[in-house]
């Protein structure tokens, strides 16, 4: 979308062929496979545990179009081909510069011709904002086993909050308005 917007034209999404590093459990990657059956989706994770977490919830909603390893970055090669999109959410912040040098070698060598890469850059305090829409995500769906029902949860959660984000039960204290701080026991 944000390619289309500064005219830039996007390999389409259909049939592209996509790469995720640093995908943890594959949950940013894995919806990609149930709305577009047809991309091809490699995604590496230097967790074996990530990996495997994320590799049952491939088997458990049944996508064969979806590839989770275990690897480390700096062992990715040209064997693993050219893609049309390559993702790295959340890693570049956080790695080496070793590992910050071969992200970009792997969009300069496998990426192809039209291809985009898309790579986040988070920091603190700025990430702080999403962290907490995470951390709340996560903490409501663990009560449900079920992948599809946390995914429907985890929506209906962000959905509650974003239509009541404005609404206070009572409102802050004087103080808080003034520059104070606001604690809950208050």
């Amino acid at each position: 979308m944000v390619a289309t917007l500064f005219g830039v034209s996007a390999p389409d999404i259909t049939k592209a062929r996509v790469l995720e590093l640093g995908s943890a459990e594959g949950r940013n990657i894995i919806p990609s496979p149930i709305l577009c059956p047809v991309l091809i989706l490699p995604a590496v994770d230097f967790s074996p545990s990530s990996i495997s977490r994320g590799q049952a919830l491939v088997n458990q909603l049944g996508l064969k179009n979806i590839d989770l390893r275990t690897m480390n970055i700096l062992d990715i090669n040209k064997e693993l081909g050219q893609f049309d999109y390559i993702i790295c959410h959340g890693v570049y912040s956080w790695v080496p510069e070793q590992v910050k040098a071969k992200i970009l070698r792997l969009i300069a060598e496998q990426l192809s011709e039209n291809g985009l890469a898309y790579i986040s850059y988070n920091c603190y305090p700025g990430w702080h904002v999403r962290d907490i829409s995470r951390y709340l995500m996560l903490y409501h769906t663990t009560q449900f086993s079920d992948a599809k029902l946390q995914l429907h949860q985890a929506r209906a959660l962000m959905d509650f909050v974003a239509q009541n984000a404005t609404q206070r039960d009572k409102p802050l204290p004087k103080d808080c308005a003034g520059g104070g701080h606001y604690h809950p026991r208050d």
